[in-house]
């Protein structure tokens, strides 16, 4: 009669995690990001004025502006930097709002700086489309 071999379900796993782990890794992503809550926009017209500054943005060199203001800081990083616009009930009410920053692996110093930078100049785009933000 030949002896049963048993592995116990520990065994299986053990074996599944080291073999897992040895494959894989955890990047975490930070942001740095500014909420710009607007006072008279409608889910249509955030649409609109989201893509046009954005176009502005990417025709008018944020990217070389910001990396200007802040040289250490990689174009390849400063190129996870994002302009995001919402609308939709939030607490109850509706609300329309700009998400501005930057998303980063690691470890930016410079992350805080640049995510006020987005906001000023999101900013400075909507005033100049005659657009109230709340708190202005």
């Amino acid at each position: 009669m030949q002896p049963t071999k048993r592995i116990s379900n520990s065994m299986i796993l053990i074996a599944l995690t080291a073999m897992m782990g040895a494959g894989c890794s955890v990047t975490t992503v930070n942001t740095e990001q500014r909420v710009v809550e607007m006072s008279t926009l409608d889910a249509n017209e955030i649409n609109k004025v989201g893509e046009s500054i954005l176009q502005e943005w990417q025709s008018g060199g944020i990217l070389t502006e910001l990396h200007s203001q802040f040289p250490s800081v990689d174009r390849l990083k400063l190129e996870k930097v994002y302009l995001r616009w919402h609308a939709g009930i939030v607490g109850g009410k509706f609300k329309t709002f700009f998400l501005t920053g930057i998303e980063y692996d690691g470890d930016l110093p410079e992350g805080k700086g640049i995510a006020d930078q987005c906001e000023v100049k999101l900013r400075e785009a909507l005033n100049k489309r005659g657009l109230a933000t709340k708190h202005d």
